[in-house]
């Protein structure tokens, strides 16, 4: 029987880092459309039972289209437990081919959730709602900066800039629905989400984009992967205070209580 293999991608602007387990192959290829059918062309080489790629600013986005495409079993990793497994198995040393092994190590191990495969509306919604969080926080910064501000003209200049930034925000807020409006199962999930009382239609969007595993998993298991599920902090005698756990989709958490 073939001996399974691990792979783990370290993403940067330019380049993948990549490395397989247990065989020992390390290589690099350019973050471009060529880079990455070299990488499939590379990884099939190996009987590969899931590879690793951790989430990097969406530059990884290229890449793990490309793997999923090619029928591979990817895992998208959360960057903050993967430092820490790193921490744990003793590797204090911080590189970009010592982190895709790390990455092969921890998907080796750990369990871990495969990526879906989302269609060309859901990742335009992605994309619409990230550049959306930019503008909100924008017009919060803003709107805290004018409120120092003594001078007319940048008084004027500042009242410019916020309505400008609520504009644009109100823009995509109707672009959100016209583009969950072209992918019928999207549109589906958008009626059944916002006939809830308090879903709104940004609320709506982000749970379609960015928590695409809901109504297939536990409302437990689910609360626990947005990060607002309380853990037990007892030992002995002792009984603390529950909290939430580390964030694993912060921007799905935030939507649920900004407006």
């Amino acid at each position: 029987m073939a001996m399974l293999s691990f792979g783990g991608i370290d993403v940067s602007k330019d380049r993948l880092d990549v490395m397989v387990l247990p065989e020992e192959q390390c290589s690099s290829v350019p973050n471009d459309a060529a880079g990455w059918a070299k990488l499939v062309e590379q990884l099939r080489g190996f009987s590969i039972s899931a590879i690793g790629i951790e989430a990097s600013g969406g530059y990884e986005r290229g890449a793990v289209r490309a793997l999923l495409a090619a029928g591979m079993s990817v895992r998208q990793v959360n960057p903050f437990k993967l430092r820490q497994f790193a921490r744990a198995s003793g590797v204090l040393a911080k590189n970009d081919p010592l982190d895709a092994r790390m990455i092969a190590s921890f998907v080796a191990v750990m369990p871990t959730r495969p990526a879906q495969r989302q269609t060309p509306a859901a990742e335009r919604l992605a994309e619409m709602l990230a550049v959306r969080r930019q503008l909100s926080a924008e017009k919060v910064a803003a709107e805290n900066a004018s409120r120092l501000l003594e001078d007319a003209m940048l008084q004027r200049l500042s009242r410019r800039r916020i309505a400008r930034l609520a504009a644009d925000i109100d823009m995509l807020d109707g672009h959100l629905v016209e583009v969950v409006g072209t992918d019928a199962p999207l549109a589906h999930r958008y009626r059944l989400l916002t006939s809830m009382t308090g879903v709104g239609t940004v609320l709506a969007c982000t749970l379609i984009a960015l928590l695409p595993e809901l109504g297939g998993m536990t409302r437990k298991q689910v609360a626990a992967l947005v990060g607002v599920a309380p853990y037990a902090f007892e030992s002995g005698t002792l009984k603390g205070r529950r909290a939430s756990g580390a964030v694993v989709r912060t921007s799905a958490r935030c939507s649920t209580w900004r407006r």
